[in-house]
């Protein structure tokens, strides 16, 4: 789970009726508008798929150059604002100076700002502050004590921070507390004891931390945790009894550990689990059938396993999944035949594995599948007549595939196609002809494809196209520009 994860579940739930981030600077001055942010949705390493994703993702991106006198004329102009993201901005200590007058922010966040333990010293004020982000910033254990002053903060991000057990101590006036991120910090065995303290916890990430099997014990006392991410921390199969307890527990990820099948067991117990991230462990196939007695799973992360078709027999039981990834494993097209029972599948990712068009024909059964991801596999044009069969399929990864363009004449019947990703296909400006029906695309990739102006003639009719990439193509500055006049909504070209 990466550092931003536990602030952004807690921008859902506490969202104010208007934002003001440091991108109004840029509208205020006439100046372009920032960029979407692209979402990565065929990364072979997906996370925990926490409530606000989508809202922070649906930011303006934050100006580089915002600095701390410009955040004096926004704390002047928005005295009533309730939300206030400066993340990767200019702004330094001395500019959170000028947020004291800001009675009732809410979320405040400040990841990545150059900003210390004396920047702190300007938000004793904010008392209806409920969400702070400190993540990537140069605070440390006194920076943390400085945080009493607001006694009603519920989320608290400090990931990828030099803080230490010691400041562990200081969140017990917290105590209202529900989310905090430790990830990639110094926190030990010893710093977990005084999680206690704060009993309310309901969200904890200690990835990327010295964590051990010792350190889980004190977790027993978290009655009201739901969201627990241990993923590269120094827990094994013996650790993983000291989690049987939390039956709150809806959401576990402990991938990059060395654990095995039989550590499995010891999460059936676990019967509100819903989200199990198991990336680059070694459960085996027999592994999975403690995994398949988990009946609430929704989301299942095998990335990087050691799970092959014998084991995906296994996974027949778990009726309500709605997101498997399989990525970087030996499931072939055997094990794609065991799939046709997941009747609830809505997302799939098939990354680099040993699937080709053959495996492809099970999942014509899938009728709810929305994204699939079929990137740097053996899948061809043969391949795509399957796919053309899921009608509901909005994001579909092609890329480094053996698919050409007479294949993708099989995709017009994908309507709803919103996202297609062809880095590397073999496809020519022949094929862009058949792209032009997907009218719904907003996002397209044709990076390292031997396309060229002329087939960018045919992209005219994707109305609704907000970001393309043409990287490493034989497209021109000019066509570029022409397409762009044709289209208003695309936002973002890469050539």
């Amino acid at each position: 789970m990466r550092a931003l994860l536990l602030f952004i579940a807690a921008i859902a739930t506490w969202a104010a009726t208007w934002t003001v981030t440091a991108a109004d600077k840029a509208d205020e001055a006439g100046g372009a508008k920032p960029t979407p942010h692209r979402k990565a949705i065929h990364s072979p390493h997906p996370r925990l798929e926490l409530p606000g994703l989508d809202k922070l993702l649906a930011q303006p991106q934050v100006p580089s150059d915002l600095a701390d006198e410009d955040l004096m004329t926004v704390a002047a102009r928005f005295k009533d604002t309730e939300e206030l993201y400066l993340e990767a901005s200019r702004v330094t200590d001395a500019g959170l100076a000028h947020l004291k007058g800001l009675d009732r922010l809410r979320v405040l966040d400040l990841s990545s700002l150059n900003i210390t333990d004396a920047g702190l010293a300007h938000l004793k004020d904010l008392e209806s502050l409920e969400v702070l982000g400190l993540s990537g910033t140069k605070i440390s254990d006194a920076g943390v004590a400085r945080l009493k002053a607001l006694p009603d903060l519920l989320v608290l991000a400090l990931a990828s921070t030099s803080i230490t057990d010691a400041a562990l101590a200081h969140l017990k006036e917290l105590r209202h507390l529900e989310e905090i991120d430790l990830s990639e910090t110094r926190i030990t065995d010893r710093g977990l004891a005084r999680l206690a303290e704060n009993p309310r916890l309901r969200v904890v990430s200690l990835s990327g931390t010295a964590t051990t099997d010792a350190g889980l014990v004190h977790l027993q006392s978290l009655k009201e945790l739901e969201s627990l991410s241990l993923d590269r921390t120094r827990i094994t199969n013996a650790g993983l009894a000291s989690l049987s307890s939390l039956s709150g527990l809806k959401e576990l990820a402990i991938g990059d550990n060395w654990l095995t099948g039989p550590a499995l067991a010891h999460l059936v117990p676990l019967a509100n689990l819903q989200v199990l991230e198991l990336p680059y462990t070694r459960p085996g196939d027999e592994g999975l059938k403690h995994v398949a007695k988990l009946a609430r799973l929704k989301t299942l992360v095998l990335d990087g396993t050691d799970v092959t078709d014998a084991g995906m027999a296994q996974l027949a039981p778990l009726g309500e999944i709605e997101s498997l990834s399989l990525a970087e494993t030996a499931v072939g097209d055997q094990g794609l035949e065991a799939l046709k029972a997941l009747r609830e599948l809505r997302r799939l990712s098939l990354i680099r594995t040993l699937v080709t068009d053959k495996g492809l024909a099970h999942l014509r059964g899938l009728a709810k599948l929305e994204e699939l991801s079929l990137d740097h596999t053996q899948v061809g044009d043969e391949g795509l007549a399957s796919i053309a069969e899921l009608s509901r399929l909005r994001i579909l990864g092609l890329a480094n595939t053996r698919v050409s363009s007479e294949g993708l004449s099989r995709l017009k019947r994908l309507g709803r196609l919103e996202q297609l990703y062809l880095d590397r296909a073999l496809i020519t400006d022949a094929a862009l002809e058949h792209l032009a029906e997907l009218t719904e695309l907003a996002e397209l990739s044709l990076a390292r494809t031997r396309i060229s102006d002329a087939g960018l003639e045919h992209l005219k009719r994707l109305r609704r196209l907000v970001a393309l990439d043409l990287t490493k193509t034989d497209v021109t500055e000019q066509g570029v520009r022409k397409l762009r006049q044709a289209l208003p909504r695309l936002a973002e070209v890469a050539w």
